[in-house]
């Protein structure tokens, strides 16, 4: 029972790992875009709680998509 919580636990932790590298490319680069064309409209900083709020509906979108990517495929390959 230890050996099998030690494997879900390393494996937990890269997972962990390597999606945290792959969600940080792909929310803090379109939010950089997103801040920099906010400076350019408005002339000032976007405000932290709409950056929160945009990077968060922007993540909402993701775990959407990666659901609809995920059921599209397991009924293809049950086809």
């Amino acid at each position: 029972m230890k050996s099998f919580l030690d494997q879900l636990a390393k494996g937990l932790l890269f997972i962990e790992k390597w999606a945290g590298i792959v969600m940080k490319v792909c929310l803090d680069k379109p939010m950089e875009n997103r801040k920099e064309n906010y400076y350019e409209i408005f002339g000032k900083e976007m405000p932290k709680k709409r950056y929160e709020k945009e990077r968060f509906y922007l993540f909402v979108f993701y775990c959407l998509m990666g659901f609809v990517v995920y059921f599209a495929v397991r009924g293809w390959l049950s086809l």
